[in-house]
This record gives C-alpha cells, sequence and structure tokens, in this order.
C-alpha cells in the first residue's frame, strides 16, 4: 500500500503542473478531489450509496497520511537547505523515511479494514488499481508536456 502514497504524491505533482501550464496558477485541492473521486467512480463502478460511504473515509486515510509526511518533509527540507549535512543527519533523515513508511502502511491497513465494512472485495481492490491507473494517465500526460 505504500505504492499508493507514493502514487498520490505524483499526481498531486502532475496535476500541479497541469494547472501551472496555463500561467502561475496555485494548486485548485478541491479540483484535485473531485477528479480523483470522478476517476475512482468510474474504474470501480461505484454506486452512489457506496460512493457516499467510501469517499468521507477515503479522504481521510489521505489526510492522516499526508500529516504523517508533514513533519519529516519540513524536517528534511530544513537540513538539506542548511548546507553541509553530516552522516549523522543523513541517518535521522532515512530513519525518518522508513519510519513514515510505517506509519502510512498502518493507516492504510486501518482504512482498508474500513473499507471492506462498506465495499466488497473486488472494489476494495479495484479503488488501488484505479489509482495506480490514474497516476499512470497523469505521468503520460505530464510527459507530453
Amino acid at each position: 500500500m505504500k505504492h499508493v502514497l507514493l502514487l498520490l504524491v505524483l499526481m498531486s505533482i502532475c496535476l500541479s503542473n497541469a494547472f501551472a501550464q496555463n500561467g502561475p496558477k496555485k494548486f485548485d485541492a478541491n479540483a484535485f478531489r473531485a477528479e480523483q473521486e470522478r476517476i475512482i467512480k468510474q474504474e470501480v463502478n461505484l454506486t452512489p450509496e457506496e460512493a457516499n460511504a467510501f469517499f468521507p473515509l477515503y479522504h481521510e486515510m489521505n489526510k492522516k497520511r499526508f500529516e504523517a509526511n508533514r513533519d519529516v518533509r519540513k524536517e528534511m527540507k530544513e537540513i538539506l537547505s542548511s548546507g553541509k549535512i553530516t552522516d549523522a543527519q543523513y541517518l535521522k533523515m532515512v530513519d525518518n523515511q522508513l519510519d513514515v513508511k510505517v506509519k502510512e502502511n498502518e493507516i492504510e491497513k486501518e482504512y482498508y479494514a474500513k473499507f471492506k465494512k462498506i465495499l466488497p472485495a473486488e472494489k476494495v481492490f479495484k479503488v488501488s488499481m484505479a489509482e495506480m491507473k490514474m497516476n499512470k494517465e497523469l505521468l503520460k500526460t505530464r510527459d507530453k508536456r
């Protein structure tokens, strides 16, 4: 499931580049979320009832994963911008990255258990496949530009 987070980060980058194509625009999280929902609904074939139950949990999961990463990203940025970096700082960054991956996987496991209560197993699986497909398409679009 750590691939899902990587894909979401890549999607964010690709979509922000797509929105920036017409001049300097700020990333529109609501537009991104709407497009994400549209694609997942289509690929997974969610009913309106399933979508209403699923997406609040899905967005909550993504928010928790983002928050788990925030402090690590901030600390890495500070270390990397400080100039000369010690071996101890490099090791700390690596350890922090590994710790956050574990945390992300714990979050995903928790939420996938919740997803299984509201969606059939096939649709739970198709959610992750839809995310991968979405990211692949976004990368292709980005490469063309």
